[in-house]
């Protein structure tokens, strides 16, 4: 993977980190009740902490830029991932986004390996400021906020739908 498209991919983990941070501050629930169920001591107050800081994290790495930041990202999502096998081993939700979260999948977890290793190749090459990899030409800005926007969304959709899926999938098969 080249640096541009890994830094392609740290900021769609970015802007789904970010989201995920969002809806911690508005539903901390779902995620303090998952911390809890590993035996960790955690309030709706950290949970909104955690939130925040995934919002600080991803918002500087986008924006930014910089070689620390998408090292944070990277970090955040190798943690994800431990957390989302953890997850799908015990049949819960990840609380990544709040009470509307289904079981986590694998397909979850090989998302959250995928941001980290990208945001790792990110982390190690140049990593310029969100104005300078967006660049002056129009078109070309407009095609990589779409990316950014598209692939988002689309990570959001597995993450919170591959569950639903599955269970459709074998109910039609039978």
């Amino acid at each position: 993977m080249s640096s541009l498209a890994a830094i392609a991919v740290a900021d769609v983990a970015g802007a789904v980190l970010a989201g995920a941070g969002l809806v911690k501050l508005r539903q901390p629930r779902a995620f303090a009740s998952l911390i809890s169920g590993f035996g960790l001591p955690v309030s709706t107050a950290r949970a909104r902490v955690v939130g925040a800081a995934e919002i600080a994290i991803a918002a500087t790495a986008v924006v930014a830029g910089g070689r620390a930041a998408f090292a944070a990202i990277a970090v955040v999502y190798a943690a994800f991932a431990l957390i989302s096998t953890l997850s799908v081993t015990r049949g819960t939700s990840c609380g990544c986004f709040g009470v509307e979260s289904a079981p986590t999948t694998w397909a979850h977890v090989m998302l959250d390996v995928m941001f980290a290793a990208a945001s790792l190749i990110a982390s190690v090459g140049s990593t310029p400021s969100l104005a300078h990899r967006l660049g002056k030409h129009p078109a070309q800005v407009s095609v990589y906020v779409l990316f950014v926007g598209l692939g988002a969304y689309l990570s959001v959709a597995v993450m919170t739908s591959a569950a639903t899926v599955s269970s459709l999938r074998k109910r039609v098969a039978r």
